[in-house]
């Protein structure tokens, strides 16, 4: 008889059914792997829910306020009572204060603007070079003082606005005409209403959907008749010629399944100094969500990271970042997903489901991340902090001999952070059976259990963190192990 250990002190390779090499893992729920791979450590959930400010409604935008401490959630105030006052309302700003996370004051930005925010979502309002900019509906470019501040003045009133980008000193704008403006205080004698000179006018229509700064370029993602995905670079400094990057065919060429009932598609985020992004969703025939794709730009070339399996039919997805990780999100009105990038891949670590309002989407602000939610019929907002029940599972082990039966005898997980208030289980099931209870304790470093006698030519393992009376938020999971024997 041969006396074997297993061990897995590596988490890099999600979504592996049979475990091929070291560090393969299944899935994980609530843990998070840390950047190096070597452990997991516990995910904050969604907790809370703080009640829109009164007269505020649909919210669409948000950013933070790092001289006041604050995030700021930009939507429609109806704090105006009409007549005389537009009964629609007008775009204002509700605060939550970031030392206690209470709902703060609502401003109304001003009265000769839109209820909301028009052109490019996510890319259409800025606190930026000591102003507020944004984009109402109409499509007109505003610059307010402050966010607080009850008046604006139209900067741009031609009413093709897609979507503002600072850079560097400047505010440049890209019109639904594909032209490429930028902010001239020198015009404000002559035309203080149009104060956006040209910098680049195409001689054919490009059809931009979205715009990201990047490095010293604007990068303009533009989709073409054929459902393809055009990427161009535009130098921010002149002279401007454009550079087409790529050109990628998609069967789809939208980023929304549903353009009846969807909402928002923002696969777009800078991450470690390279440009992530997705050319669309890819849909089966009963019009579910197939494939993601996700693709880098690094300055030089475009090549893919990953396909990953879309879990629902999104009103709202795309690409974010929270504390140096990169998140990949899915939302609907009942289910919401959540992944992170971790050594090429994206690993499914949070998964809820509230109801969320029609115009929900993920605002990653200050540190935070932030959703819309419905409590009991009631708006608010719900963010990430608390800790929940946190579960990590292997792939299934054939210890690299699968036409031999196996006796598991030992089961052990190493723990950091341990408490009297943190119980951790450790189950196993076979290719037959179903999850059993191998151990359950508290207050251990080394978890472990002897003398189980199961015998199988497959085995998966599971460890469930799960808090008892208190919150180990700094607990982490450094290994599990197993010891079998084969033979005679």
């Amino acid at each position: 008889m041969r006396i074997e250990t297993w061990k897995q002190d590596r988490f890099l390779s999600p979504r592996r059914y049979l475990e091929r090499k070291a560090g393969d893992f299944w899935s994980v729920d609530e843990f998070l792997p840390t950047l190096d791979g070597l452990s997991l450590e516990r995910a904050p959930g969604w907790t809370g829910h703080v009640d829109l400010v009164t007269n505020f409604e649909s919210p669409v935008g948000a950013f933070y306020d790092e001289s006041d401490d604050r995030f700021v959630f930009i939507g429609t105030s109806k704090e105006f009572p009409a007549p005389p006052f537009d009964a629609n309302g007008y775009i204002g700003v509700m605060l939550i204060e970031h030392d206690t996370f209470a709902a703060g004051s609502l401003y109304t930005t001003g009265t000769n603007i839109k209820p909301t925010l028009g052109g490019v979502h996510k890319q259409n309002a800025y606190n930026i070079f000591s102003s507020f900019w944004f984009i109402d509906e109409d499509k007109d470019v505003f610059q307010a003082t402050t966010p607080y501040s009850t008046s604006c003045t139209n900067r741009y009133n031609q009413s093709d606005a897609l979507a503002i980008v600072p850079i560097r000193d400047t505010m440049f704008l890209v019109t639904e005409t594909d032209v490429v403006k930028y902010y001239d205080p020198d015009l404000e004698p002559t035309s203080p209403n149009d104060m956006f000179a040209t910098y680049y006018d195409p001689e054919r229509e490009l059809n931009v959907k979205s715009v990201v700064h990047y490095r010293e370029d604007i990068v303009l993602f533009a989709g073409h008749d054929d459902g393809s995905l055009m990427i161009y670079q535009l130098p921010a400094r002149p002279p401007a010629v454009l550079r087409e990057l790529v050109r990628m065919p998609h069967e789809t060429g939208q980023y929304l399944p549903d353009s009846g009932s969807a909402q928002y598609g923002t696969p777009f985020q800078i991450h470690d100094d390279r440009l992530y992004f997705s050319p669309g969703l890819y849909w089966s025939n009963d019009s579910d969500c197939e494939i993601v794709p996700i693709w880098i730009y690094d300055g030089n070339s475009v090549e893919l990271v990953e396909l990953v399996d879309a879990p629902c039919v999104p009103t709202a997805w795309g690409l974010t970042e929270w504390r140096g990780r990169l998140l990949l999100y899915f939302l609907n009105a009942s289910a919401q997903y959540l992944y992170v990038l971790h050594h090429g891949r994206f690993v499914l670590f949070n998964t809820a489901a509230y109801t969320l309002p029609a115009h929900a989407d993920l605002y990653s602000i200050g540190g935070e991340i932030w959703m819309p939610t419905m409590d009991t019929g009631t708006e608010g907002w719900t963010r990430l902090d608390d800790c929940a029940t946190a579960v990590f599972t292997s792939s299934w082990l054939d210890f690299g001999r699968p036409t031999v039966e196996k006796f598991l005898s030992h089961l052990a997980a190493v723990i950091e952070d341990q408490s009297s208030t943190l119980n951790v289980k450790i189950e196993y099931r076979t290719e037959t059976g179903s999850w059993t209870t191998a151990v359950e304790t508290a207050n251990a470093r080394h978890v472990t259990i002897e003398n189980l006698g199961v015998t199988s030519h497959l085995v998966q393992l599971r460890v469930t963190f799960t808090d008892d009376g208190g919150t180990n938020p700094s607990a982490q999971l450094h290994s599990i192990g197993a010891t079998y024997s084969y033979g005679r």
